[in-house]
């Protein structure tokens, strides 16, 4: 839901997986990349894809490798805690924030709604 309203106001959206779940301005899949996480490729292909600066980037992530390729790539992280658990992320400093899901009121603060 989070992503089809901000999609439908006009924000970027992209995932770096194989999902195919949403209409997106961005898909980079395993495929598309010959470096896998925890190597930035990924991101920094989908802020190419889009034309945007990665610092504007915000990822969206459940595993510390993917983590740690957001700030390998310069942006900022949420962590989504579905497979691990917060404390795992300590260590990496371009996480705002931890989320058990998407319906958490964070994101909607985060992404202004």
């Amino acid at each position: 839901r989070l992503m089809r309203t901000k999609r439908l106001a006009g924000a970027l959206t992209a995932v770096s997986s194989a999902l195919g779940l949403l209409t997106l301005n961005a898909l980079v899949c395993a495929d598309d990349v010959q470096l896998s996480k925890p190597d930035p490729e990924t991101f920094l292909s989908c802020a190419q894809l889009m034309g945007v600066d990665p610092a504007d980037c915000i990822v969206f992530e459940d595993a510390p490798k993917g983590v740690e390729a957001a700030r390998r790539a310069g942006m900022k992280a949420v962590v989504i805690t579905t497979l691990h658990e917060a404390h795992e992320f300590k260590e990496w400093d371009n996480v705002l924030f931890c989320a058990p899901d998407f319906n958490d009121p964070g994101m909607e603060q985060l992404l202004g709604e």
